[in-house]
Formats: structure tokens, C-alpha cells, sequence
């Protein structure tokens, strides 16, 4: 992923204003990530409060939170390979798969399924994913010395996510 440099952006949460140096970067899922640098940062004390399923701000005196997103794991789709391909040994390839039932999604998480985290020598992360026209992209790595065929049968899990907050500290605008 190319960076363009970086900016210092205000976000809100609930009452609170704070600033963050983000990254600028081409091709991202999602409109922000915020990590743990932003959430340990000294000056607005955020936390997550597993518990009660909140990101809770404090600053200046003042406290805020708002929800965290619930996965809803009834809203499950399959992304498939759209075609079938060899990858060399220790490659990594960007890849398409389709989506059926799921035409478009801002972003996506990806899950691969049981059987896929533990196909021998093949690494197909935990991804964010945006799905256009039913489709989207995916990266996949062969992490043996020989090389792999890749069916394009093969399938995995993709969970479609609300819009508003993604994961943790990830936030969509």
C-alpha cells in the first residue's frame, strides 16, 4: 500500500474534539483506521470497555462514548475465487473473488473459514474488504517452498459490517 504522507485530522466523538496524524494511503477499505496509537495517546484517555461493548473518551474533564459495532453473524456471505491459479514459492498475489448475494459494501470483514486457516502452506488473512458490483479484492500468499494450486472453487467467509463503526477503532465517514 503507497502512502501520499500524512495530515492531522479532528475527529468527534460524542462532545469530545480530538486530532489524530493519519496516514494517508491509496486504496483503503474503509475512510479511517484508528490504532493504538491513537487510543493509548496521553492526552484524550481512550479505552474500550469490552463489558459494556463501548469506546469511552475522556478529555479535559468531559467523557464521551459510543457504541462498538456487533458483528451480526447471521449476515454471512461467501466470497469465491474467480479463478483458478498457480502461486510460486513464497508468492503473494492480489486476487478477485465474488460475493452472490452481496452486490455492494463499503466494508466488508473477511473470514476464512475453518478449513482455509488451516490449508497447509497457504495464507489467506483476517481482511477488510470493499465489495463493488459483487466482487472484491483479496491477497493471498503461498508460505512454501513449492509451488500451489489455487481452485477456483475454493470458498470462504465474508461477513458484511454496518457502516458507522467497523471494528474497535475503526471508523467509516
Amino acid at each position: 500500500m503507497c502512502s501520499e504522507g500524512y495530515i492531522e485530522l479532528q475527529i468527534e466523538i460524542g462532545s469530545i474534539s480530538t486530532t489524530a496524524k493519519l496516514w494517508v494511503l491509496e486504496n483503503l477499505c474503509t475512510g479511517i483506521i484508528l490504532g493504538l496509537d491513537w487510543l493509548t495517546a496521553g492526552r484524550h484517555k481512550a479505552r474500550i470497555n469490552f463489558d459494556t461493548n463501548l469506546l469511552c473518551i475522556s478529555f479535559n474533564g468531559k467523557k464521551s462514548s459510543i457504541p462498538l459495532l456487533e458483528i451480526n453473524m447471521n449476515q454471512r456471505h461467501f466470497f469465491r475465487i474467480c479463478d483458478t491459479f498457480t502461486l510460486s514459492p513464497m508468492e503473494e498475489k492480489i486476487i478477485e473473488g465474488k460475493i452472490s448475494n452481496l452486490p455492494n459494501c463499503d466494508t466488508a470483514q473477511f473470514i476464512p473459514t475453518a478449513h482455509f486457516l488451516y490449508r497447509d502452506s497457504i495464507l489467506m488473512p483476517h481482511a477488510l474488504v470493499h465489495v463493488k458490483n459483487y466482487k472484491a479484492l483479496m491477497t493471498i500468499t503461498n508460505i512454501a517452498n513449492r509451488p500451489r494450486i489455487i481452485n477456483r472453487i475454493l470458498q470462504s467467509e465474508l461477513l458484511k459490517l454496518n457502516r458507522l463503526i467497523q471494528i474497535v477503532f475503526l471508523f467509516h465517514h
